[in-house]
């Protein structure tokens, strides 16, 4: 499966890069979000525009078993 990607917009031009989104999990539960964004094989900081990503949630609507308390994690 390809990873997935956002575009971003820049002075020069639009640049896509890959998006790698991980959760840190301890006992369960959701601890850590994080994303990075990058370009070719390997995750890295050299990429212009690339590095860490913010992560939004929005508070849960509905009750799950996951118990973390968030849902539609997003970029």
């Amino acid at each position: 499966m390809p990873p997935s990607q956002r575009v971003i917009r820049d002075a020069a031009s639009p640049l896509a890069l890959k998006l790698d989104l991980r959760n840190y999990v301890y006992d369960g539960a959701v601890q850590l979000l994080a994303a990075r964004l990058y370009q070719g094989q390997a995750t890295n900081f050299r990429t212009p525009g690339g590095g860490f990503a913010p992560v939004f949630t929005s508070p849960r609507t509905r009750n799950s078993a996951s118990g973390h308390g968030y849902e539609s994690n997003q970029l």
